[in-house]
């Protein structure tokens, strides 16, 4: 993309996140498409391997989507989006889209920069993120199958091009605490690995997206460790970047959510952004079961579904919190830009009161 194309997206999604603070219709600019439920990973947190992957997206509806649908923020995801050999047409059929993030395990190390490579001036910001949940035994046990060296190796090649990318740690209670030992056996594979490419999330149960409803054992002994990982990360946390502020404010929120299990604040899924699954289903984020429409059904048009007395009842539901209540950054980051001046407030006033 030019300059000028380039100034034209943040502008576009400047405005988009400033309508997302004020606005009370749907009109989402984040897509979190899950291309797939392929996956040769056997996650410990995760049943998307166990879905049948029948009846998805065609790339030619994929591209007639995105032709009549401006997204400004393409979220790719899985099961794993490299299992699709059509990953660069999809991404090239968005229309100029600002950030196009991706995640993988990072097991088809190839397959991975050579997308990385082609689609590094197709989106004005292209972000990629590897999977790494641990030092190499907990990693390879937590994802079921040894993937532990490729996705070291994906990640360096990444690096070696210039591409930017990160570690996704997902903190469950099979791995919680570890993030610093994680981050030191990545850095020691990889010696110019920072700080700032480490990412915290942490499990979360869905019926919807990870089919993991009671899967896991959530005791006060898991929310202490997590926060141990939360607070290592704060530690680190100190440069002025727009992703790395971003996550600042959402690891700062990390504790509050854990204290009342509620959404620190107003959600908005569904107004800024919505949930896509491989077979054309529309859901309002990736932890609420409740399917807006089908794609096929509306000539692969979002308005139809957006505006729809369902989607409005829904949307009252989540400005009401009758939501299944996520800290999650498929749906964090979006809500944070959504309330930013709240938010911006409020972490000032907290700066001020801990230097006092």
């Amino acid at each position: 993309m030019n300059i000028a194309s380039n100034l034209l997206n943040y502008l576009e999604f400047s405005y988009r996140v400033l309508e997302s603070n004020f606005a009370n219709s749907p009109h989402p600019y984040k897509l979190t498409f899950a291309v797939t439920y392929k996956c040769i990973s056997r996650c410990k947190m995760c049943n998307i391997w166990k879905r049948r992957s029948r009846n998805e997206l065609k790339l030619e509806e994929i591209e007639e989507f995105l032709e009549k649908n401006r997204i400004l923020w393409l979220n790719l995801t899985g099961g794993e989006p490299f299992l699709r050999n059509d990953l660069v047409d999809i991404v090239r059929c968005a229309r100029r889209p600002l950030l196009v993030n991706i995640t993988t395990n990072g097991f088809f190390t190839d397959r991975v920069i050579e997308f990385a490579k082609s689609m590094k001036h197709h989106a004005t910001k292209l972000i990629v993120t590897v999977s790494i949940d641990g030092p190499k035994e907990v990693h390879d046990y937590m994802r079921g199958i040894r993937v532990w060296d490729r996705a070291i190796e994906t990640l360096r090649g990444l690096m070696e091009n210039d591409i930017e990318c990160y570690v996704g740690y997902t903190a469950t209670p099979l791995n919680a605490g570890k993030l610093e030992e994680t981050y030191l056996s990545i850095k020691k594979e990889i010696h110019d690995f920072s700080y700032r490419q480490l990412h915290l999330n942490f499990y979360h149960e869905s019926e919807v997206y990870y089919q993991n409803v009671g899967q896991m054992k959530l005791d006060s002994d898991f929310y202490q460790k997590l926060l141990k990982d939360v607070g290592f990360l704060m530690k680190h946390r100190d440069q002025l970047d727009a992703v790395t502020l971003l996550e600042r404010f959402y690891l700062r929120f990390i504790p509050k959510f854990l204290q009342r299990r509620r959404i620190p604040i107003p959600c908005k899924a569904l107004r800024a952004s919505i949930f896509l699954d491989p077979r054309g289903n529309v859901f309002p984020c990736t932890g609420m079961n409740v399917l807006l429409g089908n794609l096929r059904k509306t000539s692969y048009e979002l308005k139809p579904i957006l505006s729809s007395p369902k989607a409005k009842k829904i949307l009252e539901l989540i400005d009401s919190g009758n939501c299944p209540q996520c800290w999650t950054p498929c749906e964090a980051y979006q809500t944070i830009l959504g309330n930013v001046f709240e938010v911006v407030f409020n972490d000032e006033k907290k700066n001020s009161e801990e230097t006092q």
